[in-house]
């Protein structure tokens, strides 16, 4: 990619890498995240329920699990 995209001028490039590296990871972060940005948008009540403690189960295990695989 980033020689087809050199070969149309450093500026393309830049806007080409700009747009389609940054922007779509910026999209996908979004549109992963969009669910707790629902929740923190809309949240009435500060107290949590048991679903909270259940997303912070399922966050712990996965950070964990991140946590051992990168050792």
């Amino acid at each position: 990619m980033r020689k087809s995209w050199m070969e149309k001028g450093l500026v393309v490039y830049y806007i080409k890498a700009f747009l389609i590296v940054f922007m779509m990871q910026a999209l996908f972060g979004l549109i992963v995240n969009s669910a707790s940005l629902f929740v923190c948008i809309w949240s009435v009540d500060d107290t949590l329920i048991w679903l909270d403690y259940v997303g912070l189960a399922v966050w712990l295990g996965g950070f964990v699990f991140e946590v051992v695989g990168d050792e």
